[in-house]
């Protein structure tokens, strides 16, 4: 006897396989996800960490936010502290390995988004710059983009932005314009929240 249809667990089947392929077809349909607040993330623990280890060795630490000379499209961090708590050049040591992030870099250029507080623009880390963190945990933005290591500002910043913009090879496309992320640092408890578009 010939039978006609298919069976429950069949039908499971086909369906549990309609359902995986249409898993996988809207994945890569979607733009490949976002890469700025991932990567802001990243950032605020590493400033996080430079804020511990100014807090616990009761000295000043300094991260430097700049552009790798090999690879302009890249974002370098790298963690110093100061010998003989001068600050100059040839007191500084680091004391944790440099991070560098590929295809992503600093803008000031961030616009309005996710209810993020405003900062004025004197607040905001430019491509390159310091944040300096003290002993106490307060949190400082040096704007100086030479070798020099700045001192900790005259005042305390309510806030310091540091905008995200991922990049295609240096490039911001028309898909990556909207994949930004603010990291916030409030320059008191010197902490951080990452806002992202």
């Amino acid at each position: 006897m010939i039978r006609a249809g298919f069976t429950l667990v069949e039908m499971l089947a086909v369906i549990l396989i309609i359902t995986i392929l249409l898993t996988l077809g809207i994945g890569a349909m979607k733009s490949p996800g976002s890469r700025g607040k991932p990567a802001a993330s990243e950032i605020s623990r590493a400033l996080s960490y430079a804020r511990s280890y100014a807090v616990a060795q009761n000295r000043n630490a300094w991260v430097k936010f700049s552009i790798p000379e090999k690879r302009e499209e890249d974002l370098e961090l790298r963690f110093y502290y100061s010998l003989d708590s001068s600050g100059t050049d040839d007191s500084m040591t680091q004391f944790r390995r440099r991070i560098v992030m590929e295809n992503l870099r600093v803008s000031n250029q961030l616009g309005d988004f996710d209810d993020r507080p405003d900062t004025p623009a004197e607040a905001r880390l430019d491509r390159e710059g310091t944040i300096v963190f003290t002993p106490s945990g307060e949190a400082y933005l040096g704007t100086s983009t030479s070798d020099n290591f700045p001192p900790p500002g005259p005042e305390i910043r309510s806030l310091i932005e540091i905008g995200i913009q991922p990049t295609l090879d240096g490039r911001v496309t028309d898909r990556l314009k909207s994949d930004l992320a603010a990291l916030q640092i409030q320059g008191s408890p010197g902490t951080s929240i990452v806002y992202a578009k």
